[in-house]
């Protein structure tokens, strides 16, 4: 994985739209620097972050059910 990711390229690499990853990006799910006035950038290690809460998240809820 690239050091920075575009929208796009998150987008491809979650299998989601790009609308998707900007509303992650406004809801604050994820980390993203403004690059430019339309242009962000989100780190590998933001990435890595969000991907080992939902992990995180799934198996919370995964025990909680039993």
């Amino acid at each position: 994985m690239k050091p920075y990711l575009s929208i796009q390229e998150l987008a491809e690499y979650l299998g989601v739209s790009k609308k998707v990853v900007y509303g992650m990006v406004r809801s604050g799910a994820i980390f993203a620097v403004r690059v430019g006035q339309k242009e962000f950038r989100i780190s590998a290690e933001a990435v890595l972050a969000w991907e080992a809460e939902q992990r995180r998240l799934h198996e919370e809820r995964r025990v909680r059910r039993g």
